[in-house]
């Protein structure tokens, strides 16, 4: 599964310059596991600190949010300045599902930080309970039950203010998580093990033998076989399990409280094995 992110980037430089365009970039990135990287960076064309004899970068690497310890919603932000200055950054992110139906999902407003020289990052938690801090419940337990984001379209804005200079520097980062669950999926995992052979160990108990051994079955008839085993996983997880067929291939949705979750897809002639 590949992840397209595109990339708008504008620089304040104070509170009367010109807003500067800089690149916008397409990046194409392999979705390998439950975080995913998108790379930005902001040229600035003054210092941080506000001296003008010279051009300081500051560049920006944000990660997609994650489950910390006692799966609490955590995200860092990296970076890599030239210079150090004491802010405070804001990160505001929707989710969009069709057109301009949107839902914000995440925000933390005004975490004050020391950005030290040279190559550094900014941890948040959304999982605080104050004023300054917002998570939607929907969003998060999607992320604890499947182990990935929801599918759709994310828009995500950082605001970094100097405190010193108080010159302000915002990013907004566009990017789309596809509906496949991804090969790290916690349900994944729960389809692929139900439907590979069994065996019995010696004191009666089962364990299942490994993705290579799975019979070239066709995969509409495998699936079938396990169907129940499948679905009892999905209430466990607290998911909804909906099941269609169209065009040759089943399809098989999750949805938490009615927000799609991710999509299970095979074609339904081709042998299973070679789709797991």
């Amino acid at each position: 599964m590949t992840i397209y992110f595109y990339l708008i980037i504008s620089c304040f430089v104070d509170v009367f310059a010109m807003k500067q365009a800089l690149t916008t970039t397409m990046l194409q990135l392999n979705n390998r596991s439950i975080s995913y990287i998108v790379i930005c960076a902001i040229l600035l064309q003054s210092t941080l600190c506000g001296a003008k004899d010279h051009a300081d970068s500051f560049r920006v690497y944000i990660e997609n949010p994650h489950l910390g310890k006692s799966k609490k919603l955590l995200q860092n932000i990296y970076y890599h300045s030239d210079s150090s200055f004491r802010g405070v950054i804001s990160v505001t992110c929707y989710h969009f599902n069709s057109g301009t139906d949107s839902q914000l999902v995440f925000q933390k407003i005004g975490q004050k930080h020391f950005f030290k020289k040279s190559a550094n990052k900014v941890s948040i938690n959304y999982s605080k309970e104050d004023t300054s801090t917002f998570r939607y419940p929907k969003y998060h337990e999607i992320l604890k039950r499947t182990g990935g984001l929801a599918p759709g379209i994310y828009k995500t804005n950082v605001l970094l203010t100097n405190i010193q200079t108080k010159k302000q520097y915002s990013i907004c980062v566009s990017g789309e998580i596809d509906s496949n669950l991804h090969a790290a999926s916690a349900v994944r995992s729960d389809i692929n093990s139900s439907v590979r052979p069994k065996h019995k160990s010696i004191i009666g108990g089962s364990f299942n033998k490994k993705l290579g051994s799975v019979k070239a079955y066709q995969s509409g008839r495998a699936l079938s076989r396990v169907e129940k085993d499948i679905n009892d996983k999905a209430k466990a997880r607290g998911l909804e399990q909906i099941t269609y067929h169209k065009d040759g291939k089943r399809f098989i949705d999750y949805y938490y409280e009615g927000w799609f979750a991710g999509r299970y897809e095979v074609d339904e002639k081709k042998s299973l094995k070679n789709q797991l």
